[in-house]
């Protein structure tokens, strides 16, 4: 068990390679005698002032380009890079990890970090799409939790009326009004203009013919 943990913390001191999901080797990383000297580089870099997107994207590149350690320069790199995100105030307070895109795209992303030119857009763009796309999933999961919690508090009759509307998808005012034929016609509007502001339905059209869908 002593020789799995001899390079533990220490940077390698042999050759080393990135392999693709088939253990094709893409890439050979630079000799193990030049890792401290572009780590040292890395570094300068990395605790720059001004960081960006972009920025972080390129370090992560380079990081991996790099291959300090023997084995586990993915998961450290990914770990490093949530943690400038952090920084940067894209950490979404911790309620998704970015290893979720990257790993349902894990072809796009060892075929843009397989790239050999210098010009690495391919790389940059596919770092901000991940980004671009976990925000947009904690959006959408925030917006259920949000409504929700509204649909919780909702008075009886106009919890009944959201269900009767998503069950028929478009509804007419005069339905409403025979489903609850003891509630006067103001209150009724009152309480589709309360949904309608909660933003849990819609309304379509300004006249009597108008309708009521799900939002």
């Amino acid at each position: 068990m002593d020789d799995l943990t001899v390079e533990l913390g220490r940077f390698r001191t042999e050759p080393s390679a990135i392999f693709n999901t088939a253990g094709v080797a893409i890439y050979v990383a630079p000799s193990a005698q030049k890792v401290p000297i572009l780590v040292g580089k890395w570094l300068q870099f990395v605790n720059r002032r001004n960081s960006n997107l972009c920025d972080i994207a390129i370090t992560h590149f380079v990081f991996e380009k790099i291959h300090p350690f023997l084995d586990g320069n993915g998961r450290v790199g990914r770990i490093l890079m949530n943690w400038q995100l952090q920084k940067l105030g894209y950490g979404f307070a911790g309620l998704i990890s970015f290893e979720d895109y990257l790993e349902q795209n894990r072809n796009n992303y060892y075929s843009t970090l397989a790239i050999e030119k210098k010009d690495i857009t391919e790389f940059v763009e596919f770092i901000l799409e991940t980004v671009a796309q976990s925000a947009q999933k904690v959006i959408l999961q925030l917006q259920k939790q949000e409504e929700g919690k509204i649909e919780d508090i909702l008075l009886p009759r106009r919890a009944e009326i959201l269900a009767i509307i998503r069950e028929h998808q478009v509804v007419t005012f005069d339905q409403i009004h025979r489903r609850f034929l003891s509630v006067n016609s103001r209150t009724l509007h009152y309480d589709l203009q309360d949904l309608v502001r909660k933003g849990l339905i819609r309304k379509r059209g300004a006249t009597r013919g108008s309708v009521y869908a799900p939002k």
